[in-house]
């Protein structure tokens, strides 16, 4: 299952939603959802949108996710699907912006 297949189901699970649910909202067959799911076939980035939509999450969500895993030691990055949908120099701009904005938030939160 590749790591955004995961991504997808965890959220879908946590939300109550079944395959068919999705699969209905996205205007696709159930077999063809769970090739998204399993990590089969690849999403389209107008896939990942509608799904983004449909489960409520943002691309920071999933990156988030994925840095989480590159620093639990256990894949080597360039071996994992980390750069899938993004190349490395977009990978890493967005997780220095995500790194960034905690900051910000961080300092918002002391100075409240």
């Amino acid at each position: 299952m590749s790591s955004f297949g995961k991504f997808i189901k965890k959220i879908r699970l946590e939300k109550g939603l079944s395959q068919e649910d999705i699969a209905e909202k996205m205007d696709l067959s159930v077999s063809s959802y769970s090739k998204l799911e399993t990590g089969k076939v690849d999403p389209t980035l107008s896939k990942i949108e509608k799904l983004a939509g449909i489960l409520e999450f943002d691309l920071g969500e999933y990156a988030a996710s994925l840095k989480v895993e590159q620093h639990s030691g256990t894949e080597d990055p360039d071996a994992s699907d980390l750069y899938r949908f993004v190349n490395r120099k977009e990978y890493k701009d967005l997780i220095s912006k995500l790194e960034g904005l905690e900051r910000i938030i961080q300092n918002l939160a002391v100075n409240n």
